[in-house]
């Protein structure tokens, strides 16, 4: 969709991001090209979506070229990472991206990359938690 935005922009490939612990809808109905419904399981409400939606699917079908799923402690870790390196306060939707590069540096390495850090929506409670010592889940 960048180039409809931005003309002369080359979007070589497009990566679409989702919360592994949920078997997240949107995923799932990219890949089974239809919307399904699936239970959700993260605590990332930004992604927590428990069906696809036609237009969403409508829009990303034949731009996505790929769909990473992250868990919730990589998204976690990655809003740490913000937080501390890039002074940069990310709810963990927006986190999500960052998440999927760090989690696939093989997949990553040597190439150009931009993520998008989007949202804006973490709570007070999500904020705290940035400056909590880690634990194993996150």
């Amino acid at each position: 969709m960048a180039p409809t935005y931005q003309p002369g922009l080359w979007v070589r490939t497009t990566v679409g991001i989702g919360p592994m612990g949920c078997r997240p809808a949107a995923h799932d109905s990219w890949r089974a090209g239809s919307c399904v419904r699936r239970p959700i399981r993260t605590t990332v409400e930004g992604l927590a979506t428990g069906r696809g939606f036609p237009l969403p699917q409508r829009l990303v079908r034949g731009r996505l070229h790929d769909f990473h799923l992250v868990t919730d402690a990589q998204i976690a870790q990655a809003q740490r990472l913000l937080a501390s390196c890039a002074h940069t306060l990310a709810e963990g939707a927006g986190a999500a991206g960052l998440a999927a590069v760090l989690a696939r540096p093989d997949v990553f390495a040597g190439r150009r990359l931009v993520v998008v850090c989007t949202g804006g929506n973490a709570s007070a409670t999500e904020i705290a938690a940035l400056g909590q010592p880690r634990t194993q889940d996150g």
